[in-house]
């Protein structure tokens, strides 16, 4: 089930809605609740990725690896990694759906649509992240970025860029 609220969490009739959780801010200022019963967006989502997908499919079919890399990432993995700090699937099923779309792409990417070739080793020999895992760092970095805001630290350059350090423990 979706419900479009304006800013003030009302709908159009000026009654309050309680929103419960809300999953993503919409380009207007308008919140989009969505709850399992209905998964609109990620529906949505993947057949809007895997229609571009099936576009690119045909038309970069003998084309180098490396430009059919750059067209996935630019046109189908960019919608799926939109926002999603925001919407962030936590049911297995959405999970799955939005994977399905990334091995279909890995498949692309790599030209080989054999059944008994292994997407995981195909998404291994690519260097591709899963995009739970992607998801995940954007969730850490907001997380970070938003700690220096509050924290007082307005600066852009300190949430500009985190690294991560491993440090060596001291010897004796």
């Amino acid at each position: 089930m979706a419900k479009i609220l304006n800013g003030r969490g009302r709908n159009q009739t000026g009654r309050c809605i309680r929103a419960g959780r809300v999953k993503l801010l919409t380009g207007r200022g308008a919140l989009l609740e969505i709850t399992r019963e209905n998964p609109e967006h990620i529906n949505s989502l993947t057949a809007n990725a895997s229609r571009t997908l099936g576009f690119l499919r045909r038309n970069l079919r003998d084309c180098p690896r490396e430009l059919k890399q750059l067209s996935y990432f630019s046109l189908v993995r960019s919608r799926l990694e939109y926002a999603s700090v925001v919407w962030d699937p936590y049911m297995a099923v959405d999970i799955d759906a939005l994977e399905r779309v990334q091995r279909r792409g890995a498949r692309f990417v790599c030209g080989n649509y054999r059944r008994e070739a292994s997407v995981t080793k195909m998404l291994e020999e690519l260097g591709w992240e899963s995009l739970q895992e992607s998801r995940l760092h954007q969730r850490l970095t907001m997380i970070m970025m938003m700690s220096h805001i509050v924290g007082g630290n307005t600066s852009r350059r300190a949430s500009h860029h985190i690294e991560y350090q491993n440090q060596e423990p001291e010897q004796h």
